[in-house]
C-alpha cells in the first residue's frame, strides 16, 4: 500500500491540462492513478487535508474558475481519499507543533499533512519549496525527508509518474 500526497500544484496542473485539451500529462496520469486507487507500484491511498482542499478551491477561483466548479472539484478530491483502499477522510492537520522547519506556512502544512498521514511519497512540482528539509537524491527531482519514525520521498510529478507507470522507484 502506497500512501501518497499530491501537492496542490499537481491538482491545478491537472485542471489546467484538461481545460487546454491536453491528455496524458504527468499530473493527469497521477490523478488518474489516485482515482483508480492503484498503479504499477500497487494500491494507492491519497493523503490530503481539509486545509489543502480549502486552499485548492481558492487557487482555482483565483485562476478564474467558477466558484461552484472549484468547490465541486475540491469535494471530488476529498472523495478520492475517502474511496481509496483505506477509505480515509481528509485529515485536519494542526499547525504550531514545530515539527516542520519551512518558512512558508502552506508548504509547512503540506509537509505536516504528509508526515501526519504517513505518506510514503509527496509529489510536487515546487520541489525547491521543500529544500530546507530535503536530503537531495537527484537535485530538483527526488529527495528524502527523514524523521525518527518516518521517511518520506519527495518527487517531481514527471518522476513519480514514471515510477507509477513502471512499478519501480529509482533515482535516475
Amino acid at each position: 500500500m502506497w500512501r501518497v500526497l499530491l501537492d496542490l500544484n499537481v491538482f491545478v496542473a491537472y485542471v489546467l491540462g484538461l481545460s487546454k485539451g491536453r491528455t496524458d500529462t504527468a499530473a493527469q496520469f497521477l490523478v488518474q492513478c489516485v482515482r483508480d486507487g492503484s498503479c504499477a507500484l500497487g494500491p494507492l491511498q491519497l493523503v490530503v487535508s481539509w486545509g489543502m482542499l480549502n486552499r485548492l478551491e481558492v487557487v482555482l477561483m483565483r485562476l478564474g474558475y467558477d466558484p461552484v466548479a472549484s468547490k465541486g472539484f475540491a469535494e471530488a478530491v476529498a472523495e478520492l481519499a475517502r474511496l481509496g483502499p483505506f477509505q480515509e477522510f481528509p485529515s485536519v492537520t494542526l499547525g504550531g507543533m514545530g515539527v516542520v522547519a519551512l518558512k512558508d506556512e502552506e508548504d509547512a502544512h503540506v509537509l505536516g499533512t504528509a508526515v501526519a498521514g504517513r505518506a510514503r511519497i509527496l509529489i510536487t512540482a515546487n520541489f525547491k519549496d521543500f529544500d530546507a528539509e530535503l536530503l537531495r537524491l537527484v537535485p530538483g527531482l527526488v529527495g528524502e525527508i527523514k524523521r525518527p519514525d518516518h521517511d518520506l520521498l519527495v518527487a517531481h510529478p514527471k518522476i513519480a509518474a514514471r515510477w507509477f507507470r513502471e512499478g519501480n522507484i529509482d533515482f535516475r
